[in-house]
Order: structure tokens, then C-alpha cells, then sequence
């Protein structure tokens, strides 16, 4: 029996990765936790994240920092000299990325004997904060790399059990596009609307090239299978996740508005529904999905070059909202 490690041993364990990775890929010896933070930052902060689901958690690592932190940790991944030519954004998002997935590995790899069975997500990178909902716990720490500060953060579920089953003999080799996501997301909208806000007054508007970046609030959550990883969501303005989650809720217009833990809360739950209907819409297609923890962020995110993105404007009755899908291009997504 494996038991499940509490969110301290998770930080500790992802430090101990970073030092690994320190020491073996950007090849120095300098390393050092500075602080346990009682908050991660959310000022001027940039992260990247990977969602990791197992049989005993569903957690989410990140590595936060300024923009001149990050770009120091890409320069040091590259083998760059300081005084070298400026990165590129995209090129600080992909190497910050590829940083993430490595220390995704060595964690898994340390792992092993309390979590053997640890799939992992899409890599994201966001520019903003995470909110976390009420079932939610986090850790923190400050910690140097040379001369480069970052936060090393986990975010994870506080409840157990998120390992789906695996049908054997199903066809898992069918392509899904972006686009393919997309329109099963939106016809699982529609049923949502009807099944659970009770509201046939359902339009998808127009489908977009990419997905807003202002004044936008989101809720996500990632899928992982032996074909694909995706990210899911859906984002609006403050305005319609106010009014999403009052929909969800059942209250009147006059009714007193949402705290923002109640909101966060309320269209995550919208998510998590959303997201059974679309498995089950595409079981003959993806068999086996993991379903990651849903996350609230404050921010957009910066896609990569090896990911696509597909995007709709839908109206379920007055309330205006995004769908998004976010897919690694590639097909294997996870290892084992």
C-alpha cells in the first residue's frame, strides 16, 4: 500500500530535484533554500507549471519569478554568458518550459516508491496568479540558483483518488486536433446548459484565432492520455464569472454577489462537470484520461511552439464566456 506524502515532503522532494538538476544540467554546485514563504507571489511574477496526477494525488509544480529571473534561469539552461543577446520572449518561455519538464522527471523518478504511478500534464506558462480553491493546499520556498532567485511552488488537491481506469482493447490511436477538443467542449457546454444551469438558450458566437489576454479570469484543468495532453478551460472577464457562478448557484439577479473564494469555487465545480461530460463524449476515442486538478489563474497564458490552441465565444443566455483548448502537438504526451 502507498501512502500519500503530505505537501511538505512534496517541496522537499521537488528541492532536492532542483539541486539534481542544478548540479547536472545547468552545472553548478551553487544552491541554496533560503526561505519557507507562507505565501507564493503574486506581484510582478511570472510561473511555469505541470500538473501531475497519480493514484494517491493530483498536484501541480511550478517555478515562479520576475522577469529578469526568468530570464536569468534561461540563460543559465542555454549556456548563455550574461552579457549575451537578449532572449526573446518565446525563447524564455521555451526554455523555462523545458527546465519544468525536466525537473517533472527527476521528481517522478524520486517518487517512485511513495506514488509509482505519476502522469504528467501539459507544461503551461502564465503570466499572473493562481487562486486557490477551498480543497486546495500549498507550499512554498525561496531558493538560489548562482545568483538566480525563483520560487518553488506546489499546489495540491487535499483529497485523494484520481487514478482512472484503463480499458484494455479500445482504439487509442484516433487524432484529435485542437479544433476536435474544441467543438466536443462546446457541445458539452450545451448540455451542461441544459442539464445543469437549466438554460436551452445556448450560441456559440464565433470561433476565435487566439484567446483573450486582458482583463480575463480562467479556469482550467488538465487532461492526460496515452495520446494527448490537453488543458481545458474556460475564461471570461470578472463580470461573467460572476455571473457563471450565480447561474451554477441558482440565485436571482438581486441576490448579494459572490465573495471571490465563493466564485472560484463555484466555476470550477462548472469545470470539473464540463470535463466529465466531454470523457465520456470521446471515450472511444481517449479510453484512458486523467483528470489533474481544476485551477483558478488571474492572467494568461504563453503558449510555445510545440502546443495549439483552439478558442470559442459562447453565450449561455446572457452570460458571454471563452472556451479554450490547449494541446501538445506532439502524440506521445506522458511516460511511465
Amino acid at each position: 500500500m502507498h501512502t500519500r506524502i503530505s505537501k511538505q515532503d512534496w517541496l522537499n522532494e521537488m528541492s532536492d530535484a532542483t539541486f539534481v538538476l542544478s548540479q547536472t544540467i545547468l552545472g553548478t554546485d551553487d544552491y541554496t533554500v533560503k526561505t519557507k514563504e507562507p505565501d507564493f507571489p503574486k506581484d510582478d511574477v511570472l510561473g511555469a507549471y505541470i500538473p501531475l496526477v497519480g493514484e494517491k494525488d493530483a498536484v501541480l509544480i511550478g517555478v515562479l519569478s520576475n522577469q529578469q529571473g526568468m530570464k536569468e534561469l534561461a540563460q543559465s539552461f542555454l549556456g548563455l554568458e550574461p552579457g549575451a543577446e537578449e532572449l526573446s520572449k518565446e525563447d524564455i518561455v521555451d526554455a523555462i518550459k523545458e527546465i519544468l519538464n525536466i525537473l517533472c522527471g527527476i521528481v517522478k523518478r524520486q517518487m517512485v516508491e511513495h506514488n509509482p504511478i505519476l502522469k504528467s500534464g501539459l507544461p503551461v506558462f502564465v503570466e499572473g496568479y493562481f487562486e486557490l480553491r477551498k480543497n486546495q493546499e500549498f507550499s512554498c520556498s525561496l531558493v538560489e540558483i548562482g545568483e538566480v532567485k525563483i520560487h518553488l511552488i506546489i499546489i495540491r488537491s487535499q483529497s485523494e483518488g484520481f487514478q482512472q481506469d484503463e480499458p484494455q482493447g479500445c482504439d487509442v490511436d484516433a487524432k484529435m486536433t485542437a479544433q476536435d477538443w474544441l467543438n466536443e467542449m462546446s457541445d458539452a457546454t450545451f448540455e451542461l446548459s441544459q442539464t445543469i444551469l437549466g438554460i436551452d438558450d445556448y450560441a456559440v458566437k464565433t470561433k476565435e484565432p487566439h484567446f483573450p489576454q486582458d482583463d480575463v479570469l480562467g479556469t482550467y484543468i488538465p487532461l492526460v492520455g496515452e495520446g494527448d495532453a490537453v488543458l481545458i478551460g474556460i475564461l471570461s472577464n470578472q463580470q461573467g464569472m460572476q455571473e457563471l457562478a450565480r447561474s451554477f448557484l441558482g440565485l436571482e439577479p438581486g441576490d448579494n454577489e459572490l465573495t471571490k473564494e465563493d466564485m472560484v469555487d463555484a466555476v470550477g465545480e462548472v469545470l470539473n462537470i464540463l470535463c466529465g461530460i466531454v470523457k465520456r463524449r470521446i471515450i472511444d476515442r481517449r479510453p484512458v484520461l486523467w483528470t489533474g486538478m481544476p485551477n483558478f489563474i488571474e492572467g494568461n497564458i504563453e503558449l510555445t511552439k510545440n502546443q495549439e490552441s483552439a478558442c470559442a465565444l459562447v453565450e449561455i443566455g446572457t452570460v458571454k464566456i471563452y472556451l479554450i483548448v490547449i494541446r501538445r502537438l506532439w502524440k506521445t504526451a506522458i511516460t511511465h
